[in-house]
């Protein structure tokens, strides 16, 4: 088995090989520079073309292979089959099971609703998504083993499990993915990887309002650069486990530390973000340097490539139609919820001060690029059929 998996990940290393290679380059490029690229003036010559796709154009000549996109999940064709005529317990095909991996303040809510709404009511955990165990609301399936997992599954009528604290757990996706290279148990489980994702900086307000401000129960709210530090100090802290479950929401870079398996440092610069974010300082603090953010950067790239689908949050009301293909799901009255407090649109553009949001911008710049990333292979597999 171990042998297998080696050779399962070295073809998929080879495989993505093209995908990092773009996003990297992306990566290395200088911020300015970058987010003319990607959100400024010089957008014609974005790589990924997002203005012509939100358009609902196809950008891209027919039967172009793309750099940056992956193949479609192998399970992808199939699996919308299986939730609209799921199989009996008894049955001796494999159990196919969503695995949402919850990114916090970036619809997680949202998705857990929609699963309430379209699955029967014992298919979906009622905590927010999250199995529970004895004592323990959130039994936190990220820190699971693959036997507990599977146990589960077996002993549970659960088609849907969510993670939102653990960062993402690789494991999982080496032993219950299957793929073109790799031998199938007919009666072993099967995980649909699904996650969502949001415009970084908008997640971090939107999880300081959150957390900072409305699950706050000290008398004097922090400021947003306060929140961001005394989170970084958290973070330092935190494991798996760890009873401070939040503890990594207001992380920069946060998409890239989940993706990773939590292998993305605390920067100095969130450290430190009092004065890195000051309107009145000189000070700044260096970005982290290659030899720290490239190898979580590239196993991030590696392992959303490989989910069978993620959803950028901003398109989920107007773009149902990938969850339908995937999933069998209809009905899509409750794609914007929230877990406490009312629905609001957290525009940072609107709310920092622009130098603020230059300095976000450059300081969670690989998680910008994932998300624009995900944004285009999310509307490139809805527009443009001719491709692969």
């Amino acid at each position: 088995h171990a042998e297998e998996v080696a050779n399962v990940n070295e073809f998929l290393r080879k495989l993505f090989h093209p995908i990092v290679d773009v996003l990297t380059d992306l990566a290395q490029t200088p911020s300015e520079q970058l987010r003319n690229l990607l959100e400024g003036s010089d957008g014609e010559n974005d790589p990924f073309q997002l203005q012509a796709l939100e358009q609902g154009e196809c950008p891209f000549p027919q039967n172009a292979s793309i750099d940056w996109l992956p193949e479609r999940p192998i399970m992808s064709r199939t699996a919308a089959q299986w939730f609209q005529n799921p199989q009996p317990s008894s049955s001796s095909s494999s159990s196919v099971v969503v695995y949402y991996e919850h990114l916090s303040k970036a619809g997680g809510t949202s998705f857990c609703k929609l699963a309430q709404s379209n699955m029967a009511e014992k298919e979906v955990p009622s905590r927010y998504c999250m199995p529970s165990e004895p004592r323990m609301l959130d039994a936190r399936v990220g820190s699971w083993t693959e036997q507990k997992l599977l146990d589960y599954v077996q002993n549970h009528p659960h088609r849907l499990v969510s993670n939102e604290w653990e960062p993402f757990n690789h494991a999982f996706l080496e032993r219950f993915q299957p793929t073109q290279q790799q031998k199938y148990n007919n009666n072993d489980l099967i995980l649909l990887f699904v996650t969502s994702i949001r415009h970084p900086i908008n997640r971090l307000l939107s999880a300081y309002k959150f957390w900072g401000i409305l699950h706050n129960w000290d008398e004097t709210k922090p400021s947003f650069d306060l929140w961001l530090h005394s989170y970084a100090h958290r973070s330092n802290k935190w494991k798996i486990r760890s009873t401070d479950i939040n503890a990594n929401v207001g992380n920069f870079n946060f998409a890239t530390w989940k993706f990773s398996g939590g292998k993305l440092p605390i920067s100095d610069r969130q450290l430190h973000a009092q004065i890195f974010l000051s309107e009145s300082t000189e000070v700044d603090f260096e970005a982290q340097t290659e030899d720290i953010w490239k190898e979580p950067f590239e196993t991030a790239i590696r392992t959303l490539a490989r989910f069978d689908l993620a959803i950028p949050m901003e398109y989920l009301s107007d773009h149902t139609a990938p969850l339908t293909n995937l999933l069998g799901w209809t009905n899509f009255d409750k794609s914007h919820v929230v877990p406490s407090g009312n629905v609001t649109n957290n525009e940072a553009t609107k709310e920092l001060s622009p130098l603020q949001y230059a300095k976000l911008w450059d300081a969670n710049k690989l998680d910008i690029i994932l998300y624009r990333w995900t944004c285009a292979v999310y509307l490139t597999r809805l527009n443009c059929n001719n491709l692969r």
